[in-house]
């Protein structure tokens, strides 16, 4: 589905006949790309937001179901000794978004479990072994987990935790990069747990990205993750608390996310009898989606209705809700592929 002109508008307190709509909002955050792991063979490589698609032919492994904390989903395994191709899952470079000057988030699950070495271990790089762009790494023989964003030129910021040992617990990582400000990064929920001031210049990805591995190709020696990774996701923005509190306890999933563009106007909504009824002008051959949040601050949007053909009139469409404050939004889908 294309995710083309969004809109919202809340409705305020229940009162007779038509409700005022506030102004639309711009979301702070847009959801770039999102790796799952899930689905057959031909899909469980897919990027779900984007275009830039993973290439991973097998034996790479999954992990049982069982093994993030009861989630039904599954998470790709990579080996500690990177081999071949098959070892680590490389991204279409000419897709991967280019964050340039703009703020930008990176959310992923990880399990690294003590592989009885001291050698160091790639989550991903995206900066072309230490290049420009952003990577993140383990370093066994220091005990500490790094995050780091490369400019052009030698500047880098660079995040280092420590202590960070080895285990088989599964860990949540959300770093955040404001190019006025820091990089951030939070372990398992909201809450700094290391950063770096920003370095000057755009950010820009390098053209041969992968994921589960760092330095391959390059001396001394290719290194994986040795380990599994889920739900990996790049946002452009900074994520919120309440965004990073949500993903962390499972409320909120990145797929949640959708574009920031401009707003496809709303032009009233209606309450009654605990039915809310959304209208908005349909052009001829439109199709439309409606959205509803419960609230603006984790940015999560739950799909109501789709493939609502446009009659080039206005058109609406009836909602039972027992939340007087629940807000929507319109998406013109009639551009999806």
């Amino acid at each position: 589905m294309s995710l083309s002109l969004p809109s919202r508008c809340r409705l305020a307190a229940a009162l007779a006949g038509a409700l005022p709509i506030f102004p639309a909002l711009a979301s702070a955050q847009e959801l770039k790309h999102f790796w799952d792991f899930e689905g057959d063979a031909t899909t469980r490589w897919m990027d779900k937001a984007g275009a830039a698609h993973g290439s991973a032919p097998d034996p790479i492994t999954f992990a049982p179901a069982e093994d993030r904390e009861g989630t039904p989903d599954s998470a790709v395994h990579f080996e500690s000794i990177v081999g071949s191709p098959s070892d680590y899952l490389a991204i279409e470079g000419a897709e991967l978004w280019q964050p340039g000057d703009e703020a930008f988030s990176f959310s992923y699950w990880f399990r690294m479990p003590d592989d009885g070495t001291s050698d160091p271990r790639g989550i991903f790089d995206f900066s072309g072994n230490g290049g420009d762009g952003v990577q993140s790494l383990y370093n066994a023989n220091a005990d500490f987990f790094a995050f780091r964003v490369d400019i052009p030129g030698a500047a880098n910021a660079l995040v280092q935790i420590s202590p960070f040992p080895e285990s088989d617990a599964w860990h949540f990582v959300v770093a955040t990069y404001d190019p006025d400000g820091d990089v951030e990064v939070h372990i398992d929920g909201f809450g700094v747990d290391g950063s770096a001031a920003a370095v000057g210049g755009g950010v820009v990805q390098d053209a041969s990205p992968y994921l589960g591995a760092f330095n391959v190709g390059a001396a001394p020696a290719p290194r994986g993750l040795g380990g599994e990774l889920d739900d990996f996701a790049i946002y452009a923005g900074i994520l919120t608390e309440a965004q990073i509190e949500g993903l962390f306890a499972g409320t909120l999933s990145p797929a949640g996310f959708l574009p920031r563009e401009a707003p496809f106007a709303i032009t009233r909504v209606e309450r009654s009898d605990g039915r809310d009824t959304v209208y908005w002008p349909s052009a001829p051959g439109g199709i439309y989606s409606v959205w509803s949040s419960l609230t603006l601050e984790d940015g999560f949007w739950s799909e109501l209705e789709d493939s609502i053909e446009g009659t080039g009139e206005e058109m609406s469409f009836t909602y039972r809700s027992d939340d007087p404050g629940r807000f929507y939004r319109i998406q013109d889908d009639a551009d999806a592929p």
